[in-house]
């Protein structure tokens, strides 16, 4: 993500970049068609004044923040700048440096000629100077445009390509992380839980049923023994019964007990 300073200068390098890059089509629009009317004398006179009057102190502020403010906002943010950013202001820097290049080598030029020949033949003048300087004008006026939108994009792209990396799952809302009892309780739970062994699991499963037998036998039934979880002997039978297979109800036996013979004579 950009600084705040990158974002600050990015930003005011694309309103600087607006401002001229809606100045510059008045010319191509209105001024240049308007004057296109005109006889030579007046069209020579009008330019003249035109050139006397526009570069002003506003006119030289945007002239110049279009190439100091995307400058100043692609260095501070150097290696800060995402994929869409950073190309985007370094393109728009490029074209304005163009247009100014083509400016100060071709239309100042023009200009300086046309005042020069203030007093002399208006007609060789205007046509030594307008279809040149309209030519040129037209040219940096797209480049202005093209540096205009390419800041608008790269003002537009941190927030949209920038992705925070997700919150740790103890900072989460509802979400607590592994607890002082349960580190203790297994020394692999933390940062990479690690599953348990399949024998230790087994232990602490036996140990439990050994504490609900104890707990389910009767008063005085004494302590559990491995005599005391086999299975019991066959109840009585009731008179004229016979004696039958049954299956172990001893608790927490997992053993089936086989049935043995059947009785051959009833209970006395």
């Amino acid at each position: 993500m950009m600084p705040a300073m990158t974002s600050l200068l990015l930003v005011l390098a694309t309103i600087v970049a607006g401002l001229y890059a809606g100045f510059m089509p008045t010319f191509l629009t209105g001024i240049m068609p308007g004057l296109a009317e005109l006889t030579d004398e007046q069209f020579s006179a009008t330019m003249r004044r035109f050139n006397e009057k526009v570069p002003g102190p506003v006119f030289l502020v945007l002239f110049l923040g279009v190439v100091a403010l995307p400058a100043a906002a692609f260095f501070t943010g150097l290696g800060e700048h995402d994929g869409v950013a950073g190309p985007a202001i370094l393109a728009a820097l490029i074209c304005s440096v163009v247009g100014h290049l083509i400016t100060v080598a071709g239309n100042i030029p023009l200009n300086n000629a046309l005042a020069a020949s203030e007093g002399g033949d208006d007609s060789a003048a205007r046509a030594a100077f307008e279809s040149r300087w309209t030519m040129l004008h037209r040219v940096r006026t797209v480049l202005s445009l093209a540096a205009f939108v390419l800041l608008a994009v790269a003002s537009w792209a941190p927030g949209r390509g920038y992705r925070p990396s997700p919150p740790p799952a103890s900072s989460r809302p509802g979400c607590r992380g592994p607890s002082s009892t349960t580190r203790a309780a297994f020394p692999g739970t933390g940062a990479s839980t690690r599953r348990q062994p399949v024998r230790s699991y087994r232990r602490r499963a036996a140990s439990a049923r050994t504490e609900v037998s104890s707990q389910q036998r009767p008063p005085g039934a004494g302590p559990v023994t491995a005599s005391s979880k086999a299975a019991p002997s066959p109840p009585p039978c009731a008179s004229g019964a016979t004696a039958s297979s049954f299956t172990s109800n001893a608790p927490h036996s997992h053993a089936r007990v086989r049935p043995g013979p059947r009785a051959s004579a009833t209970c006395p």
